[in-house]
């Protein structure tokens, strides 16, 4: 039987996958129409964009294209990465070959990226909650995992992978600027890494004036600005510990400090953005004890680990565009609604389905990731130059002059 042309209204979750169309990545506008249908049984159709006339599957950019599995073993494909099973485990289950397991990961993973670059930009966030998580990677290599997690909607604004160093958390901040509409209110753990990429990313430079009218002028230093409100978790100041735990290893008390914003003012700030009274990075903890348990390359006392590191980051992506729309969470909840982290932010309205988020269209959009890089790269310049931030020069020593030792005195005669 031939299938017959759908109605109009079917085509506008489309949108056209041409880059140079005036409409690209735009779905509802009306200019999707049907053209054909094509495959082995006449099962999936061909659409046309009116505008650039530009002809694409149904399959185009979602995890169908170009896949030869049912519709019935993907979403099964899905569902064991999410769960955390491992490589072997998901091609018996599915009964795959293996290296159709490790060809869906990287198709899933570049497409939940290219998604979260695209929907994660003009975001409201108030606050955000900064940590750092480690894994392992064989042959005996380490993997950081870095996220940033939005405060009172759960959503993970942007993952950084890198060194446990000063620049990837540089990368992770000016990523979490560059996709707000304004500053948040940051909290972290007492990483002292974390000032300083907040300097470099938001700072400004500060310029004092010389006090009388003899000396040298100061150096120009960069602050922090007035609308920066920073606090840490710290678990150990001043060379002793103050995470107090009673004989159960549980944490009894933990001290918090404030780096940037003064006291009052950041807690008024807490008050007034509805974030709580209380310094805390409890949702991020949360956050990674789920992820270790949904990768199975990422728990502790795993033989899963992973060999490839672009299947390693790959999973952790899949699994944050899995927990931001597809996973409904707990804390979430109102009423009998269930509401995940992109519902709670405001992205959509409902609760995805595994069969909807496979056929969902993402097209890479290179005009916005080429904004987004120059945006990012803009921030991670730092406000004061290296010639201001050097350290004058050390003077020159002077050479001295090497004194000729005198000989020995000839024997008298």
């Amino acid at each position: 039987m031939t299938p017959t042309t759908p109605v109009e209204t079917k085509y506008t979750k489309f949108s056209c996958p041409n880059p140079e169309c005036s409409l690209f990545n735009q779905p509802g506008r009306g200019n999707i129409v049907h053209r054909s249908w094509t495959g082995r049984d006449k099962g999936i159709e061909r659409l046309r964009c009116t505008r650039c006339q530009k002809e694409f599957s149904e399959r185009e950019g979602t995890l169908m294209a170009r896949v030869k599995l049912p519709e019935e073993k993907v979403i099964r494909l899905t569902k064991c990465q999410r769960w955390g099973v491992c490589d072997e485990g998901t091609a018996d289950i599915c009964e795959v070959d293996i290296k159709t397991v490790h060809r869906f990961q990287g198709v899933s993973s570049g497409r939940a990226q290219e998604h979260q670059q695209q929907v994660a930009c003009g975001l409201e966030v108030e606050g955000v909650q900064v940590d750092e998580a480690h894994s392992k990677r064989r042959p005996k290599k380490v993997e950081w995992i870095h996220t940033a997690l939005a405060m009172g909607s759960l959503f993970i604004v942007w993952v950084a992978f890198g060194p446990r160093n000063t620049d990837t958390a540089a990368y992770l901040i000016a990523q979490v600027i560059a996709r707000l509409k304004e500053v948040p209110l940051f909290l972290t753990d007492g990483w002292k890494a974390y000032p300083a990429a907040l300097l470099q990313v938001l700072g400004k430079v500060y310029r004092p004036r010389r006090k009388g009218k003899v000396g040298r002028f100061p150096k120009p230093r960069v602050v922090a600005p007035p609308n920066l409100f920073y606090a840490q978790v710290v678990p150990e100041l001043c060379r002793r510990v103050i995470k107090v735990k009673d004989q159960a290893s549980r944490t009894v008390e933990v001290t918090r400090k404030v780096v940037f914003g003064g006291p009052r003012r950041f807690f008024k700030q807490l008050r007034i953005k509805g974030l709580g009274s209380t310094i805390q990075t409890a949702f991020m903890e949360r956050w990674y004890g789920t992820l270790r348990g949904w990768v199975a390359a990422l728990r502790r006392r795993t033989r899963c680990l992973s060999w490839s590191e672009k299947r390693h980051r790959g999973r952790v992506w899949l699994m944050v565009s899995l927990y931001n729309f597809v996973i409904p969470h707990k804390s979430l909840k109102q009423g009998c609604k269930k509401r995940t982290p992109a519902m709670a932010i405001g992205l959509t309205d409902h609760v995805w389905s595994y069969r909807e988020y496979i056929w969902l269209p993402v097209h890479p959009d290179p005009i916005l990731k080429k904004k987004m890089d120059e945006r990012v790269e803009q921030l991670l310049t730092p406000a004061l130059p290296d010639a201001l931030k050097a350290d004058a020069p050390a003077k020159t020593r002077s050479k001295r002059t090497r004194r000729k030792r005198a000989g020995p005195l000839k024997k008298a005669a």
